[in-house]
């Protein structure tokens, strides 16, 4: 009996010091706006990198084709997570259960080359580990190293020491690379060094963090982004900046005219307010909410445009079966849909300002060879749709006729005047490659568009390659009724890449077999769908897809971050 006492006296001790081993090793949540500088154009933070493999797990898409690949559906134990996160497993697992992840685009580059317009982002991740410095370098340098290699292929990787750790690796041929950096528990990675120094210099206090930004901090409360898989943000003095690096684009000029972009930005900020968005699971796919805030005085004058009326469903032959987008406009009325649009303008902004916007809004219909649409939507009712379809890099506008010899008159008067365009009737109609537009009247609809992409649509018409109501139901029974404006989009190949590449994470990389075998599985999921609605903050967007912006923030590390736009 003597022996009882201390053993079980050391059985208690060594039980207490488990216990507050386990407790030490448990990790504290962080707030990752803190690791981020405060002016970042965009920021997107994940707290769960096992929440989203779970969610995309449980995807009707994944379920689909993971056995086809030979990949896992099923999401790890609770066992399992619990002794990652306790440091109880290989590294590999203890930092995909701890690690919690902030993506910056910390500021845009441009550049010319070959007549075209490159613009490329200058991006930061931000991984905080939650573990030791001593047990995570080296599998987060292998990490980095495999980053370069899923985004540019082999590339040339070195390392060195000074106040942190880097890893820098090069593409093969090129000027591209990426940049590590190692400090403490944080892992930073970069496409430059200025994104990497960025994040480091408000780690070390040197300048101030996104936390300082109390909108974000009460958007991220109001959205509820805890209980989300990731939470994203664009300040107000940010959503005017990237209104003013796109719009000398839609105006047909470089985003180097200063006076322009300061224009743009001034203007925008009187009436865009900060962008907020969450990504959650619905209904066996991803959806992603955003909430574009607006000032308030524009939301009233926006109204019109998101009254809404029923109307006949018999447009839906009129869409072909196979399409990039189509973009649905339920506005009760076309005229004043655009007129709220010009006043919500004009209530914010001064003459010129406001000139200068009209012009965009204007240059959003010019590539329908509609220069002047005030006129010609007057002649136009519900629903009015624009397509792009599968050929070709111009989109179609279809609406429906309120007053065919009256829309027959705009065109004459507006359409028609530089010899450009050409009016046809019909579906037998036979454009003139030599016009740049074509205008045709169906059965009580008018289209517009490029020539080239109208003798598509109007092939697929004459096969009966449309898409019917039968397949319309099925795309619009999980649509809010209330929409304003609705979008379809096909996301075949998005799909496929992003299933090519999550394989690749994997460890091995799909057959021409299997991605077959997965084409076949995919046309019931392949049609992603957004709906926007008017609230009291401004525009509510929701996007249901097969993967949400996860895919999209896949196929972006694969691919060229430097996007080309041709002028």
């Amino acid at each position: 009996m003597k022996f009882i006492r201390p053993i079980l006296t050391l059985t208690a001790l060594l039980l207490i010091v488990a216990v507050a081993s386990f407790w030490w090793n448990r990790p504290t949540k962080a707030d990752m706006a803190d690791y981020v500088p405060a002016d970042s154009l965009i920021y997107i933070e994940i707290n769960s990198i096992n929440d989203i493999i779970n969610a995309i797990n449980k995807t009707d898409v994944w379920k689909a084709v993971s056995p086809s690949i030979g990949l896992s559906n099923q999401p790890n134990t609770t066992s399992h997570l619990l002794a990652a996160r306790l440091g109880l497993a290989p590294i590999q697992a203890v930092l995909a259960s701890r690690a919690q992840m902030a993506l910056v685009i910390v500021g845009v580059n441009t550049a010319e080359q070959d007549d075209l317009l490159r613009v490329k982002p200058e991006v930061a991740l931000v991984v905080e580990t939650h573990t030791s410095k001593w047990r995570m370098k080296s599998a987060a340098i292998e990490d980095i190293k495999h980053l370069a290699e899923f985004a540019y292929g082999t590339s040339a990787c070195t390392e060195r020491s000074a106040d942190v750790d880097y890893v820098e690796c090069l593409e093969p041929k090129g000027s591209r690379k990426i940049i590590g950096a190692i400090d403490g528990t944080i892992m930073i990675v970069g496409n430059s060094e200025r994104a990497v120094d960025s994040c480091l210099a408000v780690r070390r206090g040197q300048r101030p963090s996104l936390h300082t930004d109390v909108e974000m901090v009460q958007l991220r409360r109001q959205l509820r982004s805890d209980s989300n898989l990731s939470f994203g943000y664009v300040s107000q003095k940010n959503a005017a900046r990237l209104i003013s690096l796109g719009g000398p684009l839609l105006l047909g000029r470089a985003p180097d005219d200063r006076q322009l972009e300061r224009l743009l930005n001034d203007s925008a900020s009187k009436i865009l307010r900060s962008i907020a968005w969450t990504s959650s699971t619905k209904s066996g796919a991803i959806e992603d909410h955003y909430q574009i805030s607006l000032d308030p005085d524009v939301i009233k004058h926006l109204g019109p445009a998101f009254q809404t009326s029923s109307f006949d469903d018999d447009f839906w032959k009129m869409v072909p079966a196979s399409f990039r987008s189509v973009t649905l406009y339920r506005s009760n009325s076309p005229q004043a849909a655009w007129s709220s649009l010009d006043s919500a303008v004009a209530s914010k902004l001064d003459a010129v300002s406001s000139v200068i916007f009209a012009t965009l809004l204007k240059s959003g219909l010019s590539g329908y060879g509609i220069e002047d649409p005030r006129k010609l939507i007057t002649v136009l009712e519900a629903p009015v749709l624009t397509i792009r379809p599968t050929l070709g890099e111009s989109s179609l506008l279809l609406a429906r006729v309120k007053d065919e010899e009256a829309a027959r008159r705009e065109l004459t008067n507006a359409f028609l005047k530089d010899g450009k365009t050409q009016v046809l009737n019909g579906i037998q109609s036979d454009p003139d490659r030599a016009k740049e537009f074509t205008a045709v009247f169906l059965n009580g609809f008018l289209l517009l568009g490029k020539t080239e992409s109208v003798m598509v649509y109007l092939a697929q018409l004459r096969n009966n390659e449309v898409l019917g109501t039968d397949r319309a139901k099925t795309l619009t029974q999980v649509v809010n009724e209330d929409a304003g404006v609705v979008t379809y989009n096909n996301d075949r190949n998005s799909i496929i890449n992003t299933i090519a590449a999550l394989s690749r994470i994997g460890g091995r990389r799909i057959s021409d077999a299997e991605l077959a075998a997965i084409s076949d599985r995919i046309s019931q999921f392949e049609v992603s769908s957004t709906e926007s609605t008017l609230n009291s903050n401004g525009i509510e967007r929701r996007t249901k897809s097969a993967f949400g912006q996860f895919g999209s923030l896949i196929s972006f590390a694969q691919a060229d971050s430097a996007n080309s736009i041709e002028r």
